[in-house]
């Protein structure tokens, strides 16, 4: 007999008797088991979060709607020039109102309305405070409208009447924009604030001596200076064409002219004097 025994393979269809049955059965026990597991899981959870969520619902609702954050305080701050009575009334119709349900966007607009507000920010303050940050515009000039004194900012935007509490604040005046319609007026005050800021950067001192300037002429600006006794017509296109040749000339002038009804400085290189009508008749008479 042969060491090595042949071996006889399974017959295809056959059983392999070295491979273990498999139990149908008892695998698909299992994976009903798992699968009734599985669901019951999934169940769970969804009632969890079904139940949190409702809970999360209820308790924003009774944030939004209780009393406890109905707004009591508004808070204003950043209040220098402002009527702090005037913005207070226009806020006040959020007093009372749920803070947390509170439109930020719609208090800010408001806030926007009143006359020296240039820009807001609001937050809430936990539980009953509307605080509302404002920074404010700032006056540069004041014009004369239909005999009214109003104060523009620098983009030539009016901002309220004039104030005797801003007396001690130095504001040249803008003059000569009566009977002009609301669109020339705008442009010829945002003509003059340009000729403020050219005459700042020119001379600082001379900008502090500032008193008016009169827009009511197409071919030239008048400017009127504490320190000086008489206008100066200025050129619209170059401003501070000749200034400083009359700046240095100013002291022999009111020597020579003690009574100058204006000075024209429009032409380049030309300090023309004019002098009081008075004077001139005066002159004639002694010349005849």
């Amino acid at each position: 007999m042969s060491r090595f025994q042949a071996v006889e393979r399974p017959q295809p269809g056959g059983r392999d008797p070295f491979r273990r049955s498999r139990n149908a059965h008892l695998h698909r026990s299992r994976r009903r088991r798992w699968v009734r597991r599985s669901v019951r899981g999934l169940l769970f959870m969804g009632v969890a979060l079904g139940l949190t969520a409702t809970v999360a619902v209820a308790g924003w609702r009774w944030m939004r709607t209780t009393p406890v954050f109905a707004i009591d305080h508004i808070q204003v701050e950043g209040l220098e020039r402002s009527d702090a009575a005037d913005l207070q009334a226009r806020l006040a119709a959020w007093r009372g109102s749920n803070l947390l349900s509170t439109d930020l966007s719609a208090v800010r607009r408001l806030a926007l309305t009143a006359p020296w507000v240039r820009e807001a920010s609001v937050r809430r303050v936990l539980p009953d405070t509307l605080a509302v940050r404002i920074s404010e515009r700032l006056p540069v000039a004041m014009t004369v409208i239909d005999g009214t004194l109003i104060m523009v900012d620098r983009h030539g935007r009016p901002i309220a009447g004039w104030d005797r509490a801003l007396s001690g604040v130095n504001m040249p005046l803008l003059t000569g924009l009566d009977g002009m319609t609301p669109g020339r007026r705008a442009g010829q005050v945002r003509a003059g604030l340009a000729i403020l800021a050219r005459l700042d950067s020119y001379d600082a001192d001379l900008i502090g001596s500032l008193s008016e300037i009169d827009l009511s002429r197409g071919d030239r600006v008048t400017v009127r200076l504490n320190s000086e006794p008489a206008p100066l017509y200025l050129s619209r296109e170059d401003i501070t064409v000749n200034l400083d040749h009359y700046l240095a000339l100013r002291a022999d002038i009111r020597t020579r002219v003690p009574a100058v009804e204006a000075v024209d400085l429009r032409w380049r290189g030309r300090v023309v004097v004019i002098p009081q009508s008075d004077q001139i008749a005066g002159n004639e008479r002694k010349d005849g």
